[in-house]
């Protein structure tokens, strides 16, 4: 356990944990159903990057949502 740290510096090292593996989750799924569009212009590959990205964060969002609202039932 580290020692010498102040009140609430585990908390937040907690929820920088949970942040980041909340982060390789999307970038898993975005690999997994990401749109593979190949085009020349740069600004279509950022659109469909942002597209995906998008949806994958929007669905873990929901599910954490709906996993959060059964349990408080």
């Amino acid at each position: 356990m580290k020692e010498g740290l102040k009140g609430g510096q585990l908390e937040d090292d907690a929820e920088l944990e949970k942040q980041v593996g909340e982060e390789n989750v999307s970038n898993m799924l975005t690999g997994l159903y990401g749109l593979d569009h190949k085009s020349r212009r740069w600004y279509h590959r950022l659109f469909y990057w942002l597209l995906s990205s998008t949806a994958s964060k929007a669905s873990l969002l929901y599910r954490r949502d709906m996993t959060r609202s059964s349990g408080s039932s």
